[in-house]
């Protein structure tokens, strides 16, 4: 049967489809004032205008610079809309210092489409002072080796 038939006998709030969820373990850095593509990105198309898209991603932040501070964005898109951001930062006085920050989103969003829509996580620093730079996906790796390094984005079609 269908997937718009069984719609039709799903209540409201019910998950429609959910695409196969990207797991990545790949950082990207950002050195730019303006929002540079991740690996994180995935599409769903969605069967009903009156769909919610729920958003739900998982990553590390590692903001770093090499003297006084860091300031980093990270933003959640819908094609080329901002949907969400949050801010990061490092201060470390006079001396360079990173930190690795857990980070993610959940957010429902209606598209109001049926077209492949697609999600993506960009990210940018705010001020380009002191070699500031900005990793997605990064770890700082530790003698013990214990730390992960696995980013997700998951997509779920909610009936509206």
């Amino acid at each position: 049967m269908a997937l718009t038939k069984l719609n039709n006998f799903m209540p409201t709030g019910s998950v429609i489809q959910m695409p196969t969820p990207l797991v990545t373990s790949s950082n990207t850095a950002h050195t730019t004032t303006t929002f540079t593509n991740t690996n994180l990105v995935l599409s769903i198309t969605p069967t009903s205008t009156s769909s919610k898209v729920l958003i739900t991603t998982s990553f590390s932040v590692r903001p770093y610079h090499t003297s006084y501070q860091c300031f980093g964005r990270v933003g959640l898109y819908r094609g080329s809309t901002l949907l969400a951001t949050r801010d990061v930062n490092t201060d470390g006085g006079n001396t360079g210092r990173w930190m690795t920050f857990p980070c993610g989103f959940v957010h429902l969003d209606s598209p109001s489409t049926t077209s492949a829509t697609e999600y993506r996580i960009k990210g940018r620093v705010l001020y380009t002072d002191y070699s500031a730079q900005m990793d997605i996906g990064e770890f700082q790796n530790d003698s013990g080796n214990d730390e992960t390094n696995q980013q997700t984005l998951i997509l779920q079609e909610i009936k509206g």
